[in-house]
């Protein structure tokens, strides 16, 4: 992601997700990946490295989606520590959703900071 490769970001999110951009981004004449690749690549700028701080968390949330596996990322240089949503689609892990932490916990139904 950080490397603004849209191809490599395209080939590791879900399908739900692609649609989601691809709807936010509906009004715009470009191709809508390369807007998100570009926007995702300027996020992750300041960040010096990435660190998975927990084990899958889903279990221990109820209500959350039993297919998506939850993760506290640490954003270093950014000092930032964020949820992201993993889901198993044959035998690789996508990438569903970024999410804020409340409680020490991540949430889906939580802030959705990206897509």
């Amino acid at each position: 992601m950080k490397q603004n490769d849209a191809d490599a970001i395209r080939a590791s999110l879900t399908p739900e997700t692609i649609v989601t951009i691809s709807n936010r981004w509906v009004s715009i004449p470009a191709d809508a990946l390369t807007a998100e690749t570009r926007f995702i690549s300027e996020s992750l700028a300041p960040a010096s490295g990435f660190y998975v701080l927990t084990e899958d968390q889903a279990p221990r949330i109820p209500g959350l989606n039993p297919d998506l596996h939850m993760f506290n990322v640490y954003f270093e240089k950014e000092a930032a520590t964020r949820a992201f949503g993993l889901k198993k689609i044959d035998d690789q892990w996508k990438l569903q959703g970024i999410y804020t932490i409340s409680g020490g916990s991540p949430s889906e139904s939580g802030t959705t900071l990206w897509p």
